[in-house]
């Protein structure tokens, strides 16, 4: 099984490049997706958040992110202590999609997750790929998506890593700078390649 990690800023247009692997018929686990299902469903990862910070969940069971904020927002190393226990609960789930994967014959697979190489996913990958646009863009593309101000998309692209942290660390980078379809045709010729590569 061939396994790509896909990660990039927000608003870099991750998601097209996903679609054109599982129109492959790749299997594409989103991180962001898998780490709220786990809030409600694991309860090692919600035992470690509550022994680590008091009970931060609400009485339905949700995750009261207006208590965690404010006790790791202000707080560097307890910050760091909340990315190591998700990081190490999404890697154990991820390994264990891996394998269930490999087991039912699947062919390709992508992990979708825009902290891929903080969080140690890159390990699992043959190959990692970093999906960048110009700042301006990125903006503009968060403030359609999400209808939220532009000082709010600013600050959310802003305070991430930058775009040299994503070519210092992945396997290849593919820019996305003009439109849609354009963006979409790169990424269709950027995976055939990629795949053709990787195959033994």
């Amino acid at each position: 099984m061939i396994i790509i990690g896909i990660t990039g800023p927000t608003g870099c247009g991750k998601t097209t490049l996903l679609c054109e692997i599982a129109r492959r018929g790749g299997f594409c686990i989103d991180c962001d997706a898998l780490y709220y299902s786990m809030l409600r469903t694991n309860e090692a990862l919600r035992a470690d958040l509550c022994g680590a910070f008091g009970n931060v969940f609400l009485p339905d069971g949700s995750l009261n992110r207006r208590a965690l904020g404010s006790i790791v927002f202000q707080n560097e190393e307890k910050l760091q202590l909340l990315d190591s226990i998700i990081f190490r609960h999404i890697g154990l789930e991820v390994e264990r999609i891996i394998c269930h994967e490999q087991y039912v014959g699947t062919k390709i697979l992508a992990i979708d997750a825009i902290k891929l190489i903080e969080c140690g996913l890159s390990r699992f990958c043959d190959a990692t790929v970093a999906v960048l646009s110009p700042e301006e863009q990125r903006v503009q593309r968060i403030m359609e998506r999400d209808q939220i101000p532009e000082e709010y998309a600013r600050s959310r692209v802003r305070a991430q890593q930058p775009e040299s942290f994503f070519r210092e660390n992945c396997t290849y980078s593919i820019e996305n700078t003009g439109s849609f379809s354009e963006f979409e045709e790169n990424a269709k010729l950027f995976i055939n390649k990629l795949i053709k590569e990787l195959q033994p």
